[in-house]
Parts: C-alpha cells; structure tokens; sequence
C-alpha cells in the first residue's frame, strides 16, 4: 500500500525482538573476542573428550560471532545448538537462525529452521516459528498460507510475538482493499496493548477510514497516532493527515 504521497507502507521487521538482543550485545570487539575464544574452548574441549555439545555455549557463541558480523561462523554455531535437541536452546538457537537466512533471502532454508523451532514443541517459541512461517510464506507468493500461520500465531497470546502476526495479518488486508477485517485486525493489535504496536496500529485505522473516504475519522485516528509515533512512521502520518484535512475541505468522497 502506498501512502498519500506515494511512499511505500512503512516496512515492518516481524522478527525485530530477535536481532535486538544480537545489537544489545556489548560493542566492545576485544571483548567480543575473549567471549568468542572462550566459547569456541568450552566446545572444542568437549568435542576432545566426546562429550555432549553445551547447547547454551554454541548458542552464545553463534550470538557473538553475529556480532562480530561473522555471519557463516554464526550460523554454524546455531546448527551445532540446534542438533543437540535441547529444549530450550535448539529451539532458539533455530529462530535466530531463521531470521539470518531470511536476511539473505534464503527462505527455504529459512522454512526449515522455523519449522524445526516449531516442532521443538517449547511454549517460549511457538509464535516466533508460526510468524516465521507467515512471513516465509508470504514472501513465496503464499498469501492464504501466511494468514493462515499468523492467525495461529495470534491465538498464542503472545505479548510481542502474537502482537505482530496481528500486525502482519492486518497491514495485508489493508493493502489488499478489505478494509473491515483491516480494522478488526488492527483492533485486535491494539487489544494486546503492547506500546510498540500502537502508533501502527492507529496509523492503519486512519489509513483505513482515509481510503474509505472518511476524512473525519481517518483524522482523528491520525492525530492519535501522532501522539506515540516513532521517527520512522511521523512523515506517513503527518502525509496522510494534510491529505485527509485538504479532502475534508473540499468535500471529497471516495466513489465507493
């Protein structure tokens, strides 16, 4: 969907939480190092001793070297957590894992490893692996298919994961011109009240109700968004509220 002035509907990063704990890693490359080389030991020493691989260190050691923008070293890291079967972290050594080979557009492979998360059955990442599978599907031309994870996704009431299959769910309806289910959609983000959804949330609202002709609402709905937008979002908002006050001036109506 593009906005009344033709921008793009503002990108959204379904999967942003999981690289946010990659950026909040210390930045500081010597002790990235020392953390690195210290956790390639602890796996090194077992493989020596044939022992069990620490999941948690081939993890950790897989978030180091993203940070280290080692992309290959990371990716084998999580592998090794992810072939060690361990609850919790094979799964969430899959999810991150997932959102590296989408970064490269790899989505088949990307599939796969939110798949893998998936059938690790752990509570902690079933919305993780159900928008992951969305997202997969729908970059593949998949759109029935998508809609049909992320509503599964939703309905685990998950407070950031849920909130942005939600997200996902509602910003295709509104680009595909179904503009009742993109409110209830957008309704349905705001009910999980989760801040970092709602200027969003608002913003499709007003979109909505603008497409439709509704200036007065889509107004109102703007101005709220306003409020709490991000500097991301602000230029869309303050875009379509000039638009909606110009159109209201001049009693347009949209021919529907």
């Amino acid at each position: 969907m593009r906005g009344a002035g033709g921008d793009v509907w503002p990108s959204f990063s379904a999967h942003a939480p999981l690289w946010r704990s990659i950026e909040n890693l210390d930045q500081d490359g010597d002790q990235l190092k020392r953390a690195a080389d210290w956790l390639q030991r602890i796996l090194e020493v077992n493989d020596q001793r044939a022992e069990k691989v620490p999941a948690w260190a081939a993890f950790e050691l897989g978030l180091v070297r993203a940070k280290q923008r080692d992309r290959a070293a990371a990716s084998t890291a999580w592998r090794k957590a992810m072939a060690t079967n361990d609850r919790e972290y094979a799964p969430r050594a899959a999810c991150f894992l997932a959102v590296a080979y989408q970064h490269d557009n790899d989505w088949d492979r990307a599939r796969q490893a939110w798949q893998f998360a998936l059938d690790a059955g752990n509570k902690r990442y079933l919305a993780a692996a159900l928008l992951g599978l969305g997202t997969v599907a729908q970059e593949l031309g998949q759109i029935e298919e998508a809609f049909e994870y992320w509503e599964r996704a939703i309905e685990r009431r998950d407070p950031e994961f849920s909130g942005r299959a939600a997200v996902m769910v509602a910003c295709r309806h509104l680009e595909r011109g179904e503009y009742e289910e993109a409110e209830a959609a957008f309704r349905h983000v705001l009910d999980f009240g989760n801040d970092d959804f709602k200027a969003l949330a608002l913003l499709g609202l007003g979109v909505g109700k603008y497409e439709q002709g509704r200036f007065s609402q889509a107004i109102e709905y703007l101005g709220a968004a306003a409020q709490s937008a991000d500097p991301g979002l602000l230029p869309m908002v303050q875009d379509y509220t000039a638009e909606a006050l110009r159109r209201e001036g001049r009693g347009v109506r949209s021919a529907g």
